[in-house]
């Protein structure tokens, strides 16, 4: 739908100010700020003292193209001179045109880039001559309201304001286009010292960026020696304490086979005592190492099948306990990604202290399930009946060297969960728990997954 508002006729250079004049008040009645108000004024006297220039002499017309919410002000300047030959490469800058023709025509369409179009016909075989350069701008958000009438009345009005307009320019015309150009000029120019300030501190910021990158590169170096050296130590007291200490066990044992008949029952005793520790300390020595070695295994995500894989890992611990009446509960578990070992791994602490802390119940409850959370992330849990804890102290279960239990109640030392808790979270998981002392004790862990397989019956073992 198009409505036309205003046709300026060139004719001499007062014509091309009438015509910038006109497109000044248009702008500004549909709602155009200051700076847009200047784009579009300037372009139109740039193309119109090209039509009155090089085609001698032309019309200006101004209308309102389209419907809401996307109308648009049209400014169409036509000429009947001789066209311009290589336009596009003009256009392109590759090839100057007569005077500053060139110059006003590539200006303009930077300064009114929503709509440019330019038409031309030059040369010998046209039908015609002349050139037609359409400009356009989308007009501001909220400018024709929400009513249909809207439209009509600022046509009217606009009409009316340009028919008010006296035919010959007066010299506050001119003075009023210098100073909207001035006031453009400021514009500009605090936008240019914004501009400035903004790439000030974007190099403050950056400077800051790269010196914290040297920092974070240089801890990580750091850090990475450090691992190193602690890796070192760690085997280096591997090998420095699992000697003596199967020294220790086997001059235990020498002692207790070969001079048993001179040893009292106290000192048969305290020789397994001294035997059990050392192998208790042995163990220990291996669970700080595995701890040590998860931080650095690379991890994978490979796809589990942790049915299959709960199942192995508890057949494997119950064959171990043999007289044992336990009741043991797997429902299908989802499959899991991530590195086998580490996962069995898990299976295995979970599933060593959930037979371990049942110990002393007559009959034993042990059940492994898993549950699709509200977030879409797979729940895996292994509960049992054992002796529990007190939730007041949860916060020390995944703790190296953190016990709740003592050591004459239940063996262990302390490193388990703080090995599965390091495993779950390479893996992008996490672990929690849940417990009542004397009632039994529930492990929650995520891991990563895939599709959930089918349900089977629970199996009693």
């Amino acid at each position: 739908m198009s409505n036309a508002l205003h046709r300026v006729e060139l004719r001499n250079e007062a014509d091309v100010v009438a015509a910038r004049q006109r497109a000044r008040l248009i702008a500004e009645s549909l709602g155009f700020d200051r700076l847009e108000q200047t784009r579009i004024s300037t372009s139109v006297s740039e193309i119109a003292r090209n039509a009155l220039q090089y085609g001698g002499g032309g019309t200006v017309e101004f209308s309102i193209e389209g419907d809401a919410p996307g109308p648009w002000l049209s400014i169409v300047v036509r000429d009947q001179g001789p066209g311009i030959a290589d336009l596009d490469a003009i256009l392109a800058g590759l090839r100057p045109a007569r005077g500053g023709m060139g110059l006003g025509i590539r200006g303009s369409r930077r300064l009114l880039p929503d709509h440019f179009q330019i038409v031309t016909q030059c040369g010998p075989g046209t039908a015609a001559t002349g050139t037609t350069v359409t400009l356009g701008k989308l007009l501001p958000p909220g400018t024709l309201g929400a009513t249909s009438t809207a439209l009509p009345e600022l046509v009217r009005r606009i009409k009316d304001t340009l028919a008010a307009l006296p035919t010959a320019l007066p010299v506050d015309e001119l003075r009023t286009q210098n100073q909207a150009l001035l006031a453009a000029l400021e514009l500009l120019q605090q936008r240019e010292a914004e501009l400035v300030r903004v790439n000030a501190e974007l190099t403050k910021t950056n400077s800051g960026v790269v010196a914290l990158y040297v920092d974070l590169k240089a801890s990580a170096q750091q850090v990475e020696q450090a691992n190193g050296a602690l890796q070192a130590f760690n085997y280096s007291v591997a090998h420095d304490l699992r000697s003596p200490l199967r020294a220790l066990d086997g001059y235990a044992n020498m002692l207790i086979e070969g001079y048993s008949a001179q040893l009292d029952d106290e000192g048969r005793r305290l020789l397994n005592v001294i035997r059990d520790e050392a192998k208790r300390m042995g163990r220990l020595i291996d669970d700080l190492l595995a701890f040590a070695r998860i931080s650095r295994q690379p991890t994978e995500a490979v796809a589990i099948d942790m049915t299959a894989l709960a199942r192995e890992v508890y057949t494997e611990l119950i064959g171990g306990e043999p007289g044992r009446s336990v009741q043991f509960e797997l429902t299908a578990l989802p499959v899991a990604l991530g590195t086998p070992s580490m996962i069995r791994q898990v299976w295995v602490n979970l599933l060593s202290n959930a037979l371990k802390f049942t110990r002393n119940r007559p009959i034993a409850t042990i059940e492994i399930g898993a549950e699709w959370g509200a977030d879409g992330v797979c729940v895996y849990h292994v509960k049992d009946n054992g002796a529990g804890f007190d939730m007041r102290h949860a916060d020390k279960l995944f703790g190296v060297f953190q016990r709740l239990h003592g050591q004459s109640e239940f063996e262990g030392n302390g490193v388990g969960l703080a090995l599965v808790q390091r495993i779950l979270e390479r893996h992008g998981g996490r672990i929690w728990a849940e417990g009542e002392v004397g009632t039994g004790a529930c492990f929650y862990f995520t891991l990563p997954g895939g599709a959930p397989l089918a349900r089977v019956a629970g199996e009693v073992g």
